[in-house]
């Protein structure tokens, strides 16, 4: 399930989005509240200031591109107007598994806000962080300005850290060449649901 509520004055840029007004509009305000109020208003402006300088960094690369003539989606070029998108709401089960890799080139700072529910509480379904041992190029980057996976260029993963998955929590790190993360779920009957978000180029009209 994805749940992408859309800010007022703006057009859905989602088809998931046509399912935000099927919803009572009591679950709405609290989304609302949630998604623009606390992730948008409080959350974004924080982290934006706790990882300034790999968000320099990474508009600094794409600065430079720009400036080389390389060909870049529109949000990719300056002037830069980062904020929090909508995110999205996900659910994830029994053998699901994502790769060590990094977010997509539009993202600067990705955020997991974490819903446990029952047996769901404190199992090992918290993202899982890697220590890489080289970061990818500018190229892998640009390639297809997307998820990207250390795998496919042949950059060995190991894994360093496991986020515990409680209510409450929030796991928000800088997307760098280097932030490689994934996650495996390997236990039966429960289910792991998040709430992702991201520092993002991207506006409100853009798909996420």
């Amino acid at each position: 399930m994805d749940l992408v509520p859309t800010p007022p004055g703006t057009a859905p840029a989602d088809n998931r989005t046509s399912q935000w007004g099927q919803l009572p509009p009591c679950i709405r305000e609290v989304w609302d509240f949630f998604v623009i109020g606390i992730n948008r208003g409080i959350v974004g402006p924080f982290v934006e200031r706790v990882f300034q300088p790999e968000i320099h960094t990474r508009l600094a690369l794409l600065e430079s591109s720009h400036a080389r003539g390389t060909d870049v989606t529109e949000y990719l070029r300056p002037p830069f107007q980062p904020q929090m998108n909508v995110g999205r709401f996900m659910l994830r089960g029994y053998g699901y598994k994502l790769r060590p890799h990094v977010d997509a080139l539009s993202y600067l700072v990705t955020a997991l806000y974490y819903f446990p529910h029952g047996e769901a509480q404190g199992n090992p379904l918290g993202t899982t962080l890697y220590r890489v041992e080289d970061e990818l190029g500018a190229a892998d980057l640009f390639r297809r300005e997307k998820t990207e996976y250390f795998h496919k260029v042949g950059i060995t993963a190991h894994p360093a850290a496991q986020i515990p998955f409680v209510g409450n929590a929030l796991l928000a790190f800088a997307n760098t060449a280097r932030s490689a993360h994934g996650m495996h779920i390997t236990a039966e009957g429960i289910w792991r649901r998040a709430f992702q978000s991201h520092l993002s180029l991207k506006g409100d009209s853009d798909h996420l």
